[in-house]
């Protein structure tokens, strides 16, 4: 392939052909391509986009570049965040989910940049693997229902090396390299649908709702051309998603909620989605959750991928920090702002999230915030705590506003959410 010429085309906004996609991704994972070029190639994309064919033909490509799975045991759904502050959704919708019988097989990622990861709060249980064989999936998908793994080199092996380019180049944000590298391991599964949560707001990827709409259109369009349903939800990441941020608290809080003691926002979005998937009423969500059942498919899941179950009922075995300091309100009033994008940084900082890929993270580290936007607070109360290693990120005073006036809480669905599918695009 001539490289150049491809990289001229999209220079000069012309179409990439299915040909020359196919080309350039056995050159991405035989190597053959310079790095150099491939990073020129995506800030080309970057600038001047791919249009729907292309994205299609990037896609397939990408899926195509591994293997794909197949299960027996059906329905099948397969849930995605384009990322977020405290988003530690996957962990409490997919036992859910497997207890309305409805299997679940994850391929989940690392955190990157602001934004937490699954599999990072997933490996701060002692023992945990989620790098399993795929010959053994199937017994994990019979015994929990569900599974919730890493990519692997055998699954869209393409999409990991473009990804640390899109990263290294700050192309991460392009809207068809986003659905390219969602849908093409997602697809590698022969789910029944996908349900994908497009992040909104400061601390997501999409900082616009126009963009979290056009990303949202996008993949549902082009799952829908590999004859796949994808359901969509647009939501709000101004302020952190539930009251923990860091992965071993996340845990805390997942393992919380299957207990039934749930955050508002937390359980906004989990029964949403059990809705856009199911028929399942309120109350039927809330008798299951309240059963034991999903905590117990959780407990089988931890073990089933060599993680203590114990963590269940004793937190003391999740990693801690040996400091946690206060965050005190500045003053009488409201709380009018949660930062999410400054506490996302700030996790980076303390070592609980990566700036490159590869990175070893801090699993102890992060945030218990006490508070939330809306919440009526008094001078000196303490509205946060902080979990740290022994020193504390610069600007902690700058992340939580206080206001004079009330503050309305809204919801967290920017989509329109008054039934159970109206919250899909």
């Amino acid at each position: 392939m001539n490289f150049k010429l491809l990289l001229e085309k999209k220079k000069y906004r012309e179409r990439i052909t299915k040909e020359e996609f196919d080309q350039l991704i056995r050159g991405v994972i035989t190597k053959s391509i310079p790095e150099y070029q491939l990073a020129a190639l995506l800030m080309a994309i970057y600038f001047n986009g791919l249009d729907d064919d292309e994205t299609f033909y990037l896609t397939e490509a990408m899926l195509n570049s591994g293997k794909r799975l197949s299960f027996d045991l059906h329905p099948l759904w397969d849930k995605h965040s384009t990322g977020g502050v405290g988003d530690k959704i996957s962990l409490v919708i997919a036992p859910i989910l497997a207890a309305f019988d409805i299997k679940v097989p994850m391929i989940s990622g690392r955190g990157l940049g602001h934004t937490g990861g699954t599999i990072d709060k997933l490996e701060s249980i002692p023992g945990f693997r989620s790098e399993i064989p795929i010959e053994q999936l199937p017994h994990l998908l019979d015994n929990s229902g569900f599974f919730i793994i890493s990519q692997s080199d055998e699954i869209a092996p393409a999409d990991r090396q473009l990804y640390a380019l899109r990263d290294a180049t700050q192309t991460v944000d392009s809207i068809p390299l986003i659905v390219a590298s969602i849908l093409s391991k997602k697809l590698a599964v022969n789910t029944d649908g996908i349900i994908i949560d497009v992040k909104c707001g400061g601390g997501a990827f999409m900082r616009s709702r126009r963009e979290a709409e056009t990303l949202a259109s996008l993949l549902k369009k082009i799952g829908e051309r590999f004859n796949r349903k994808v359901v969509t939800l647009i939501t709000a990441m101004d302020q952190p998603l539930g009251r923990m941020v860091g992965n071993s608290l996340e845990v805390i809080e997942s393992i919380e909620f299957l207990k039934g003691n749930y955050e508002p926002d937390t359980k906004e979005l989990v029964v949403k989605m059990v809705q856009l998937i199911t028929d399942r009423t309120d109350a039927e969500i809330d008798a299951l959750i309240r059963s034991g059942r999903p905590l117990e498919l959780m407990k089988r899941f931890i073990e089933a991928q060599g993680g203590n179950p114990e963590v269940v009922e004793d937190y003391s075995l999740l990693p801690q920090t040996p400091h946690r300091d206060e965050i005190l309100s500045p003053s009488d009033g409201w709380i009018a702002e949660i930062d999410a994008r400054r506490v996302g940084m700030m996790m980076v900082e303390m070592g609980g999230g990566r700036r490159k890929l590869g990175e070893v993270v801090d699993h102890r580290v992060g945030f218990e915030f006490l508070k939330k936007v809306g919440d009526r607070v008094e001078r000196g109360e303490t509205i946060a705590l902080l979990h740290h290693p022994g020193q504390k990120p610069d600007g902690i005073d700058r992340i939580i506003r206080v206001t004079t006036g009330p503050v309305e809480r809204r919801s967290i669905f920017l989509s329109p959410s008054s039934s159970p599918t109206s919250g899909a695009t």
